[in-house]
Order: structure tokens, then C-alpha cells, then sequence
């Protein structure tokens, strides 16, 4: 074995490309957990009114 073992190439710019790609992340986890939010809480309607009936 050497050390030149092929690999994945390093990045070309660290700091911008993997700041905004861990941005882009949380924005569609935080999107995510919105659309989570708003699932839960029509089932929840849901549920309220077939009670009612």
C-alpha cells in the first residue's frame, strides 16, 4: 500500500462551500420540522372534529 492511495480530491474552498452547503442544511431541516409541525397539528384538527360527529 502507498500513500497516495487515490481519494476523494480536497476541497478547493473549505470555508465558503462547506459554510453554505451546512446553511442550506438547517434551512430544509428547519423546513422539515415546519411541515412535521403542520401535519401534526391538522391530524390533530382532524381527530377534534370526527369527535365531534
Amino acid at each position: 500500500m502507498t500513500d497516495n492511495a487515490p481519494g476523494p480530491p480536497p476541497c478547493p474552498n473549505p470555508c465558503t462551500g462547506c459554510t453554505q452547503l451546512a446553511a442550506t442544511a438547517a434551512r430544509i431541516e428547519d423546513v422539515l420540522q415546519t411541515i412535521a409541525l403542520d401535519i401534526s397539528e391538522f391530524k390533530n384538527k382532524w381527530e377534534r372534529s370526527t369527535e365531534q360527529f
